[in-house]
């Protein structure tokens, strides 16, 4: 997956333009983006991806960079 591919993911699960989206674009402070919204991310990627992401360690990702090596480290 790519770091392209989670922003997408994002703007898709959220009503955030794709364009406001940054690699160190923090998702919660800057975005805005709610547990529940962040629960569609997850859900969304694990979809994409068929696998199970732990939804615990989830909520501690901060960044879009950090979500994008929070995928990555588990595939």
């Amino acid at each position: 997956m790519t770091l392209d591919r989670v922003k997408e993911i994002i703007s898709q699960n959220t009503r955030i333009d794709i364009n406001e989206i940054y690699d160190d674009t923090d998702l919660y402070d800057d975005l805005a983006i709610d547990s529940v919204e962040i629960f569609k991310i997850i859900t969304a990627l694990e979809d994409e991806l068929d696998a199970s992401l732990s939804m615990a360690k989830a909520m501690h990702v901060k960044t879009v960079s950090e979500l994008y090596d929070f995928v990555n480290v588990r595939m």
